[in-house]
């Protein structure tokens, strides 16, 4: 064994596996050489002597392989402890170091922590809404919403997700053999009487509905067999909140009695926390379709298939997949619409996701979702540049430290190692206050913008949390590693050289490309802000056709107290004059449907064949009273009003709408026309022609439509148009029509009254969660980027002082530094807009269809975006500008 040999072995130098198998070679080669000693000592010769001890060691061979298997376990079980222990020392410093700047490590931490709540907020949101199904929902990929395509000449591809009773009774039986189908539909209905009645949100369901979502009752049971034939006393089934706070615990809601309607329901099972069903929507109760459905769609509810109202869910068979059980529900459903006579002889049946924002075209709000979670990112990716300009200033400062560590022997792997862990305590830090953020961004978002959505469950979920830690590893490459590779590439002896006046400009270009980056984004971000901005206000200044506020609608119930038609019509004239008494109260009329939420289609009937499908839709009918129009403010273009002599008996008489005029009378006068209905016998009379009102969607043009006199229809379901004097008296109004309504009627069911702008508001949801998430996002971005800027003129002014105060020395006034520190912060704030815009340009072309009635490339939101920003930069740069005209040139250079 040679010197070199024998002092590695003495000093025991940690080996690499590249080199166990040459140490137990040694190792070896040293016990054979101290056994041929003794034995030549013994007398032996030299040969005897070498092959005795070869012969005592045995099989060199194996016990090689054994020594350099023990030695590669022990090398790899040293390295796994020594990098446990590097790391925990690098930590150790690194807490050090940082609580030598708090002021630093704040601002880093709460930067972070900005880009990681709001990630952490849009990735729950994304996560309820399209990651996941409803709570408690078991989909193990064979669960599917059912949808209903029909290819339309006017309208290309429509798709629709209700059905009516007798098209999924005849569906469910021929899908057998393919799977199960379920069904349910979510309305409002009143529990109690008079003063005390609430109002419940009820899903009407099919006895199998919750055991084929696979949800287990959290108490007593779900409904059975008998529930299908209505054999029985009638049955519930409520929700966990609503047993909590109706009955105090859910386990004490079973056996107890809930009105609904006109029926008494005993309660026989509680949903686990947090169900509601497949959709999103706030359910309190849950009831067997058969036994309680009669009184809110009418007896013919299992005959009748114009009335699509039904939702379907299906669970495949095993071994069945969404395309071939798609393909069999169409041919099912297409047997059955020529059997009843249907269009559905035409229509394609798509097996989509149970989640309902994941729908085959694609739902507005999950394509929102989607959009704000990548704006979501852009913000984490300003805020990492940001810190990764705030650590590399830092890594400017300590190069002198940095290079006094590499002399004494400290790696630059293990120099990158310690910078890396620095930012990942920050980024942990960071992800801490995120969560907390993202709490606060939950309540907001719930409580501004997804107010519908129920949202149980802990704050702090396991997912939500992972996803943050993810969201720190990945902060703290992005942030950290540039400043760490720069740190470990620092030139030894230019840095313990370096001076005062060295302020690493040479990394100054750098710095400047991280503020570009910070500015290109902020670009996008408030670009997009701008988009859904004008979007969300020119979609809530859109002419309705009708003026939203100051109008009430209020929901009655008096089918269940008339005794007869007669009766019906005098307690609605009755109350319709009670609530015109009403302080406040302008006008009154009452409608059979309401605006964004019921329509009623009628097939029209010209020179006795029945009228093809209009564009547009409809026609919709509606029966009114005579203040009606009045009381919507829709103004009468031609013609007259509906008059107390349209009654029943009288001649058949319409209003339409201007569409309909157009496009069933085009060059002529509608008034004076007539048409005929499937359920009025003789010619309808066209007697006025009224202005277009949206009624289906804030979107949709208007449909053709027409009025009819109530007395002429005498429906047994109405609501109540109320237009008050003024919008400021809505809240009180509210409480006193509900009031004056309980008087006249004490003991109808639960009346509901709204203001029309809550209805039009859901409409204009999409837009506005839009508008709200993209400001917030881009002016966090901007706040950011500003802060960015900042940082960077700030540190340069002060690296530069030396420089200044020369220029000051040899003649420069004040101003011109000044301009000189201002126009390095716009130029790099221009660099950023040029390439923002154009990035901008190219992407929002994606935007185009989320949009309302505003170009994804309006030329007068880019400028005012590229002015918001310059003005932000100039701003930004004001300060360091002041610092550095304030220079003294004589201090500079003493100093020096």
């Amino acid at each position: 064994m040679n010197p070199s040999d024998r002092l590695r072995r003495l000093i025991r130098l940690p080996a690499r596996a590249r080199t166990i198998r040459t140490d137990v070679d040694a190792e070896i080669d040293f016990h054979l050489e101290a056994t041929e000693r003794e034995l030549i000592a013994h007398g032996l010769t030299p040969d005897e002597a070498r092959r005795q001890a070869r012969q005592r060691f045995g099989d060199v061979e194996t016990v090689r392989d054994r020594l350099g298997s023990l030695d590669r376990h022990g090398a790899r079980r040293q390295a796994r402890v020594d990098f446990g222990r590097g790391w925990w020392q690098d930590l150790r410093r690194s807490v050090r170091s940082l609580g030598r700047e708090p002021g630093f490590a704040a601002v880093v931490a709460l930067t972070l922590a900005l880009g990681m709540g709001a990630n952490a907020t849009m990735f729950r949101v994304l996560d309820r809404v399209l990651l996941r199904p409803a709570p408690h929902v078991r989909d193990d990929g064979s669960l599917s919403l059912l949808y209903f395509q029909r290819e339309t000449p006017e309208f290309g591809r429509v798709t629709q997700t209700s059905q009516s009773y007798p098209v999924f009774d005849q569906l469910r039986t021929q899908f057998a053999r393919f799977g199960d189908l379920a069904a349910w539909w979510v309305t409002t209905s009143s529990s109690g009487r008079g003063a005390t009645a609430r109002k419940l949100e009820v899903s009407y369901v099919t006895p199998n509905f919750l055991p084929l979502l696979g949800v287990r009752p959290w108490a007593g049971r779900f409904f059975d067999a008998a529930d299908w034939e209505m054999q029985g006393e009638p049955t519930i089934v409520v929700t966990n909140a609503f047993a909590a706070s109706t009955f105090g615990s859910p386990a004490a809601s079973l056996g107890k009695s809930v009105p609904i309607g006109r029926k008494s329901y005993t309660v026989v099972g509680v949903t686990p926390p947090g169900f509601v069903g497949p959709d999103l929507r706030p359910v309190d109760v849950f009831v067997s379709m058969p036994t309680g459905i009669g009184e809110m769609i009418g007896k013919e509810w299992k005959t009748n298939k114009n009335s699509r109202w039904l939702r379907i869910v299906m669970q495949r068979a095993p071994g069945v997949s969404a395309v071939q059980a798609g393909a069999a529900a169409t041919t099912s459903i297409r047997n059955i619409g020529r059997i009843l006579s249907k269009n559905d002889s035409l229509v394609t049946v798509v097996a989509g996701s149970i989640i309902p924002a994941r729908r085959p075209e694609g739902a507005p709000a999950g394509r929102i979702a989607l959009w704000l979670s990548g704006v979501s990112l852009l913000v984490l990716l300003v805020a990492c540049a940001n810190v990764a300009n705030l650590l590399l200033a830092r890594t400017l400062r300590r190069r002198r430290e940095l290079a006094v560590h590499l002399a004494l022997g400290v790696s630059r792997g293990r120099m990158t190692r310690s910078m890396v862990s620095e930012t990942l305590l920050l980024g942990a830090l960071a992800g801490v206050l995120a969560l907390v953020l993202s709490v606060w961004g939950d309540s907001l978002l719930r409580a501004t913008l997804l107010k519908g959505m129920p949202w149980e469950g802990s704050p702090f979920e396991l997912r939500q949390m992972a996803f943050v830690a993810l969201l720190v590893l990945v902060a703290a490459v992005l942030a950290g590693l540039l400043p760490a590779l720069i740190a470990s590439r620092t030139p030894l002896m230019e840095a313990l050289k370096s001076g005062v006046r060295d302020g690493g400009g040479r990394r100054r270009g750098l710095r400047s490309s991280l503020v570009v980056i910070q500015g290109t984004l902020s670009v996008i971000l408030l670009v997009g802000a701008g988009l859904f901005v004008q979007s969300f206000r020119r979609a809530s200044s859109l002419d309705l056709g009708f003026a939203p506020d100051g109008l009430l609608i209020a929901t009655p119930d008096v089918s269940g107290l008339a005794t007869s038609p007669e009766d019906l019509e005098q307690r609605w004239a009755r109350i319709e004059e009670r609530v015109r008494r009403v302080p406040g109260v302008a006008s009154v009329a009452q409608s059979v449907t309401t605006p964004f939420e019921s329509q009623w289609e009628r097939t029209i009937l010209m020179n006795g064949d029945t009228l093809p499908p209009l564009k547009g839709g409809g026609p919709y009918a509606n029966a009114v009273s005579s203040q009606y129009f009045t009381a919507m403010q829709a103004p009468i273009r031609r013609g007259r009003d509906f008059t107390a002599q349209d009654r029943k008996g009288s001649t058949p008489v319409a209003i339409v709408n201007e569409s309909m005029s157009r496009q069933l009378w085009p060059g002529r006068e509608a008034i004076g026309q007539c048409f005929g209905t499937d359920d009025v016998d003789g010619c309808v009379t066209v007697v006025g022609v009224v202005a277009d009102s949206r009624i289906t969607a804030v979107v949709d043009n208007p449909p053709a439509q027409f009025y009819q006199p109530l007395g002429q229809w005498n429906p047994d379901m109405r609501v109540l148009m109320v237009r008050l004097t003024s919008v400021d008296a809505t809240s009180a109004a509210l409480n006193a029509v509900r009031r004056a309504v309980l008087e006249l009627e004490p003991s109808l069911p639960f009346v509901e009254v709204r203001p029309m702008t809550l209805i039009v508001d859901e409409q204009l949801q999409t837009w506005r969660l839009g508008a709200a998430m993209f400001g917030l996002f881009g002016l966090l971005g901007l706040l950011v980027a500003a802060l960015g800027l900042y940082s960077v003129i700030a540190h340069d002014v002060s690296q530069r002082a030396h420089e200044i105060g020369v220029r000051m020395a040899l003649g420069a006034r004040r101003d011109d530094v000044a301009r000189l520190v201002v126009g390095s912060g716009l130029r790099q704030a221009l660099g950023g807009v040029a390439i923002g815009i154009t990035i901008a340009w190219i992407v929002s072309v994606r935007l185009a269809d989320l949009l309302f009635h505003t170009s994804s490339r309006d030329p007068v939101i880019y400028a005012a975006v590229v002015v918001l920003l310059l003005l932000v930069a100039l701003v930004a740069s004001l300060l360091p500008a002041r610092r550095a005209s304030r220079v003294d040139p004589v201090t500079v250079l003493r100093g020096d």
